[in-house]
């Protein structure tokens, strides 16, 4: 199918649980309320797979407006099943039927090592039943927005298919959301839902082999001595198993590890370049950035998301160096005074200073402000550094004319 289809399912807080059909109609599925939900952009409905080729999950996680942190413990798991009824296991892993998850069984964890452990509950990896897991994605402690109505946590996650996968025909491609959440109240729950998209084992329509890859690597910044805002250099490498060029790529940029809000995305961009400076003022001082990368190949083909090292900028600018001298003109053999007139930024101070001068006496000096005399007459170049109380240094030149003695 070529339509991008959303399977909108619903799960509870302690007492519910998602079982049986794909529930694709609007009417609310058995044993939930509204106030989770997930969305399931990809796989699309009816998709086909073989036993080695990548599958993308990509899709979101809708929480209730009154959620305003995910809890550092929560997860979304990917699981690969049968197209039937599987197993359903309460928090502490025991067998359960629909509907019989107790809240007096699920008590909130002091932390992410006690129960209700992540991997225990609604649907467990089952291999002699052919309920594969294939991966997981820690979300972390993740703030939202309070009483927006609209908290939510994406996922876009790759994962391979076994080669010795025992699968054939139609299947059930699962996602498994759990967490303790924070509510505005100050209350924390365990939260839950388990959705699936349809699809089949088979023989794919477009095989694996002819997808292409690109593999984000890092992150080079600006030189903050020179350039007056943060800025990066994102790089990435391209692989195309046909032999194809890259002909577009895409970068989005966001300060939350699973996309859910961006700071910048640069759209389609019609270039085989394998590097993308980010536009002036889209990044902002002490912040943490992630960033993640597609790009197509001449055959129209594109890649999935990969996902680059995340940057940190730093504080603040770096310091603006300047200094002054006087007198303008100094006469060989007399004291020249030398005043530093740098900048830092922030609450940072200054702490070091570096003068070097050319045929200076001294030549060298670590003092804020020196007095010096030329032994030579002529063009003498000074270089002055200076470090701020964060640790960032940068350093600037300026050429003395020396006069003759007269």
């Amino acid at each position: 199918m070529n339509i991008i289809a959303k399977l909108l399912l619903f799960a509870a807080v302690f007492p519910s649980f998602l079982a049986g059909s794909a529930l694709a109609a609007p009417s609310a599925p058995r044993c939930s309320t509204p106030e989770l939900s997930a969305t399931i952009n990809k796989p699309v409905p009816d998709a086909v797979f073989a036993p080695g080729d990548r599958i993308l999950f990509d899709g979101r996680i809708w929480l209730p407006g009154s959620v305003v942190s995910s809890g550092k413990c929560a997860s979304i798991s990917f699981f690969v099943a049968p197209d039937s009824d599987i197993a359903q296991f309460d928090c502490l892993g025991q067998p359960a039927a629909s509907c019989d998850i107790k809240p007096a069984v699920c008590p909130v964890p002091s932390d992410c090592g006690s129960v209700p452990p992540a991997e225990a509950f609604g649907i467990i990896e089952y291999p002699a039943r052919n309920v594969i897991k294939l991966g997981e994605l820690k979300i972390g402690d993740s703030i939202g927005s309070l009483n927006s109505g609209d908290y939510s946590v994406e996922f876009s996650q790759t994962f391979v298919l076994p080669k010795n996968l025992a699968l054939a025909g139609p299947v059930r491609f699962y996602i498994r959301y759990g967490g303790n959440v924070a509510e505005a109240s100050g209350i924390s729950r365990f939260r839950w839902l388990i959705a699936y998209q349809k699809g089949k084992i088979g023989i794919s329509d477009e095989p694996s082999r002819d997808i292409p890859e690109v593999l984000a690597t890092n992150a080079v910044q600006s030189d903050y001595c020179s350039s007056s805002g943060a800025a990066a250099i994102l790089y990435w490498k391209w692989l195309d198993p046909a032999g194809r060029n890259q002909s577009a790529y895409q970068v989005q940029i966001s300060n939350r590890s699973y996309f859910s809000s961006l700071v910048h995305d640069s759209g389609k961009i019609d270039s085989s370049s394998l590097n993308y400076a980010t536009p002036g003022g889209k990044l902002s001082w002490g912040k943490r950035y992630y960033w993640r990368v597609k790009a197509w190949n001449e055959a129209g083909l594109s890649s999935e998301w990969s996902e680059g090292i995340p940057f940190d900028t730093p504080l603040h600018p770096y310091p603006k160096v300047g200094f002054i001298w006087t007198p303008k003109n100094p006469i060989v053999g007399d004291p020249v005074e030398f005043i530093d007139e740098s900048e830092v930024y922030g609450s940072s101070t200054k702490v070091r200073w570096l003068w070097s001068l050319e045929d200076g006496n001294p030549a060298i000096s670590y003092d804020q402000g020196i007095r010096a005399y030329f032994k030579e007459v002529g063009i003498k170049n000074i270089t002055l550094s200076v470090t701020d109380s964060d640790g960032y240094t940068c350093s600037a030149s300026r050429l003395l004319q020396t006069e003759p003695n007269r």
